[in-house]
């Protein structure tokens, strides 16, 4: 990996870091306990750079029963959700890709 793909690919990681954080606190708010759960196990492996929590992130989209499917009876916070479900999605196969 080059200098800049390097310097990328923390960028990549940090606005995750963040984007998590900030879904972190929105299903706090509605008590969304496993996911919460799950989410915040995900961000600590990120954050020490374990590639598991990346695996582990990109496990909840998809599928029965998965993070997409999630829907809060708040519209302002499902608005929320969405958004940052989506981003975290994106920024963790992003990533993904460029530690390929």
């Amino acid at each position: 990996m080059t200098e800049l793909n390097a310097s990328l690919a923390g960028d990549v990681r940090q606005q995750l870091l963040d984007t998590l954080a900030l879904l972190v606190d929105v299903l706090k708010h509605e008590r969304q306990v496993y996911w919460l759960q799950q989410l915040i196990t995900a961000r600590n492996e990120i954050s020490r750079g374990d590639q598991h929590g990346l695996q582990r992130l990109l496990s909840l989209y998809g599928g029965p029963q998965a993070l997409d499917d999630l829907t809060l009876a708040d519209g302002a916070r499902q608005s929320q959700l969405v958004k940052l479900r989506d981003s975290a999605n994106q920024l963790a196969s992003a990533l993904r890709e460029s530690r390929s």
